[in-house]
């Protein structure tokens, strides 16, 4: 599963990359056909390995943990967009 995760990280960088690079609307929709594809593989990737390694009597106090930062950062976010403008949120906030 491993393997498949970085299979599936390759691929959605690739199509991305094609998105960002080229100026062709029929290869840039299928690049974000495949983009879509390749997030729904990794969130099944994702939860597979989660239950390998993470015991489950613990996995919901470890992901919470991730979570509180993660939503910090979107209240940080949007408040920042009353003050600054948009594009330069998301440079501040990364």
């Amino acid at each position: 599963t491993e393997a498949a995760g970085t299979i599936v990280a390759i691929t959605a960088s690739i199509s991305m990359g094609l998105a960002a690079s080229i100026h062709n609307f029929e290869i840039v929709l299928v690049s974000f056909f495949v983009l879509e594809g390749c997030v729904g593989a990794f969130y099944s990737c994702a939860g597979l390995l989660r239950s390998y390694h993470l015991p489950e009597a613990h996995q919901g106090a470890i992901m919470n943990v991730f979570r509180l930062p993660l939503n910090v950062l979107v209240v940080i976010g949007t408040k920042l967009t009353e003050v600054v403008p948009s594009q330069e949120v998301v440079f501040a906030v990364i």
